[in-house]
């Protein structure tokens, strides 16, 4: 009851405790009422009688009385717009399906001084009949699966409403790595590595009336940093770019260019010690992996650097040399792709680069599997493998790393 009266801004009697919850004075609240199915009695529109019935008809100590849906609200939107979008979803997804939705728009001031319009979404438990709840409750609204569905059913139903009202913007219901990795299938590098950074929470209305003060609570402090480590990760995803840039037109060496990856996994491993003395185990896992990640490539960068003399011996020419010499470095990938060979050999320049990736590529997977043999045998206290592969294989380990790689 106090919760329905708070989000409603409004005064209801809880009879179960006997006593009133009076919010009238909460601001912010734009637009409340209450959505029920046609079979419904009448007083299910009445907010007091509705959750005072809910609370009644539940006798366990430990009911779950409602399933309650915070969603942000497009900005681009007016308040009619806004307000026929949340009916809509509310209709087709719940008060269609028999049950109560008690619906609550507010629009506090953001960060930016704008509005931050939000919808409160309260709906039953239990399905609604013409004499009122259902004796029993349908579990399968609690899976995953549903779950995704009310994600995507939103997603869809907010970008509807953009479009029809003129404006490009859009939201998207997916996660961070799944929206990146559909940018890198794209070819979108730019918004990939846009995407490339540790998904953030709400800092809430008490962190944000804390820094209008002029003060910084620890949440937007947590927050900032989020947004400036969002920033570091771009930039450094454009420096990898750059890095393949430069080896591919023959202005860098693989040597320099595996010197080069290397400084960038030594930053990168800094700052996974940042977020983990932060108790950020999200912020550690993002930064050591792509820490290892660079590593390996810096490696396989250098494993690159005499491979043009072998690619014309395979390729039968001069061509094979130079697609040796001037094969690309894709960040975050595990081969070294050849470009196409011309001059001497005709064709074989192409087949001495293919020939370059797989000795190149092997070399790799072998460093990888004794990687992981140093790290077993770490752990177990034995001697680690020794020679030139076991060096660059010790060289690419990071304590606590060994089952990554």
């Amino acid at each position: 009851m106090a919760k329905a009266a708070y989000r409603a801004g409004t005064k209801l009697n809880d009879e179960r405790l006997g006593r009133e919850w009076d919010y009238t004075k909460k601001e912010n609240v734009t637009h409340s009422e209450i959505l029920a199915p046609k079979e419904a009695p009448g007083w299910f529109h009445d907010r007091e009688k509705l959750w005072n019935h809910v609370e009644a008809f539940e006798k366990r100590k430990d009911a779950r009385l409602a399933r309650e849906f915070e969603i942000s609200l497009p900005r681009e939107l007016s308040r009619e717009q806004q307000i026929d979008l949340v009916r809509g979803f509310a209709h087709r997804e719940f008060v269609s399906k028999g049950y109560a939705v008690d619906l609550n728009i507010h629009s506090p001031s953001a960060s930016d001084g704008d509005e931050q319009p939000h919808l409160h979404l309260t709906v039953t438990e239990r399905q609604i009949g013409e004499e009122g709840f259902q004796k029993s409750k349908d579990f399968s609204l609690k899976s995953q699966d549903q779950l995704r569905h009310w994600r995507e059913a939103w997603s869809r139903d907010a970008n509807a409403a953009l479009k029809n009202a003129g404006f490009d913007a859009r939201i998207d219901h997916r996660t961070l790595k799944d929206q990146r990795e559909e940018a890198l299938q794209n070819g979108d590098l730019d918004k990939a590595s846009s995407l490339d950074r540790i998904p953030q929470s709400k800092s809430g209305s008490a962190a944000t009336g804390i820094k209008k003060d002029g003060r910084l609570s620890r949440r937007a402090e947590f927050q900032d940093r989020i947004k400036k480590d969002a920033l570091e990760r771009q930039e450094l995803a454009r420096t990898v770019i750059n890095i393949k840039t430069e080896v591919q037109s023959g202005k860098l060496s693989r040597s320099d260019a595996g010197d080069r990856l290397e400084n960038l996994a030594a930053m990168a491993s800094k700052r996974s010690d940042f977020w983990e003395s932060k108790g950020s185990k999200i912020g550690e896992r993002h930064w050591s992996s792509l820490s290892s990640q660079l590593k390996i490539d810096a490696q396989s960068t250098r494993l690159g650097s005499g491979i043009g003399q072998a690619a014309e011996k395979i390729g039968g020419g001069k061509g094979g040399g130079k697609a040796g010499a001037g094969a690309g470095l894709r960040p975050g990938k595990l081969k070294i792709p050849g470009t196409s060979g011309g001059g001497g050999g005709g064709g074989g320049g192409g087949g001495g680069a293919d020939e370059t990736d797989k000795v190149v590529n092997q070399s790799i997977a072998g460093v990888k599997k004794i990687a992981q043999v140093m790290a077993k045998a770490a752990s177990a206290g034995l001697p680690s493998p020794g020679g030139a592969a076991g060096a660059i294989a010790k060289s690419i380990i990071k304590p606590g790393l060994g089952r990554r790689l």
